[in-house]
Parts: structure tokens; sequence; C-alpha cells
């Protein structure tokens, strides 16, 4: 059985209960992003169902060569492409800086949603 989906997880810095940071890898790394996703999806669309955000989640993933045949979708984590899917108002700016892109997503001229790096 494979994993629907890709997302960061080679040595995401990451907080440590009681205070500090540590790098993690795999999965245990990517599960936090998936599920911070999925929860950003219900609350910029809180009318959506579960199948209708799971659906977006799944088909809105950014295709990856490496992951075809390693993951159902063949992709990883597309988080613009779920909140656009899902109609939220929002777009992304981003740098990069550190080896990924800085991203900072907005919903429309509300304000700041999500500022993270990929």
């Amino acid at each position: 059985q494979k994993v629907p989906l890709g997302a960061p997880g080679p040595g995401t810095l990451s907080t440590l209960p009681g205070g500090g940071y540590q790098l993690f890898s795999g999965t245990s790394a990517a599960s936090p992003h998936v599920a911070g996703a999925v929860t950003l999806a219900f609350d910029r669309s809180p009318t959506s169902t579960y199948t209708e955000v799971v659906r977006a989640l799944f088909s809105s993933v950014t295709p990856v060569a490496d992951l075809a045949g390693r993951t159902s979708t063949g992709g990883r984590l597309h988080l613009l492409g779920l909140l656009s899917s899902l109609g939220s108002n929002v777009f992304a700016t981003g740098a990069a800086r550190g080896g990924g892109p800085h991203v900072k997503v907005y919903r429309g001229a509300g304000g700041l949603i999500a500022d993270f790096f990929a």
C-alpha cells in the first residue's frame, strides 16, 4: 500500500517539547505539514465536507517524477492548489531562502493566513 502524497520531510526544522528546535526527516516530519494544510483548508472553506477536502488535497498535488509509483497520486502537497481548489481567494508570494522558497499565503485583501518555508 502506498501513501497518497509526498510532503516536505527531509531536514525539517521543528520544535521540541519543552522548547528548542531539532531537524527531523521522514514521515514524522511530513505528517504535520499535511495535517496543517488540511486544518487550514477547513478554516478557509468551513462548509467543505471531509470528502471534498480530501479529494481537493489529492487532486491538487504537484507532480514529482521521483514520487511516481511511490505515492498513489504521484505528487507532493501543494497548499496553494489545495486552498484554491476549494474556492479560497488566496495567492502566494515567495522568494528562495536557505535552499527552499519562503512562501506567504494571503486571503485576498484580508491579510496573511500562512507563512512558511517550503
